[in-house]
């Protein structure tokens, strides 16, 4: 492995196990929501749930294999989308930013989550079509589906519940 495919590894792992250090003395949802990852655990695993129920009913035969492709779709885009979440909601807000010289969309929870949901669901695809070669016509719409359902509990948990909570 070249120190340049190191450096990447390394830093995406720092970004994946302490996002927390991505912190640039601003206050941005991106970040409370990168921060309070292992905090949302129960709330996400409800979505977990949800999601590997609509790729039972829409894409695999079997319980089992459901549970198994939404596992390792889960944990790729999470551990990816940490750092892709940080990068992608924090250039959009910048940009945003400096056209309008105010926060809003992007700089908000409604940006960070439309993200996060668009994010989650071509990686969740990405893995489930390079792993298990299914088509990309029956693995968009079961993703979709499930993410939609699963940023629903989280939206609920968000605006309704109280937010993210600290179990640690």
């Amino acid at each position: 492995m070249n120190s340049t495919k190191r450096a990447a590894l390394f830093l995406t792992t720092c970004f994946a196990l302490f996002p927390s250090m991505a912190y640039a003395n601003i206050i941005w949802p991106g970040l409370i929501v990168t921060n309070c990852y292992w905090s949302w655990l129960p709330i996400i695993s409800l979505g977990f749930i949800f999601e590997a129920a609509i790729l039972r009913w829409r894409l695999v035969p079997s319980a089992k294999k459901a549970l198994l492709i939404s596992l390792a779709a889960n944990a790729f885009s999470s551990t990816i989308g940490i750092f892709a979440l940080f990068l992608g909601t924090f250039s959009l807000a910048t940009v945003e930013y400096k056209i309008t010289g105010r926060e809003t969309v992007f700089g908000g929870y409604g940006g960070t989550i439309g993200v996060m949901f668009a994010g989650t669901t071509f990686f969740e695809v990405l893995v489930t079509r390079v792993i298990w070669k299914y088509p990309l016509k029956r693995t968009f719409p079961a993703f979709a589906l499930g993410n939609l359902l699963s940023y629903g509990v989280v939206v609920i948990d968000l605006f309704f519940l109280g937010g993210p909570r600290q179990y640690y």
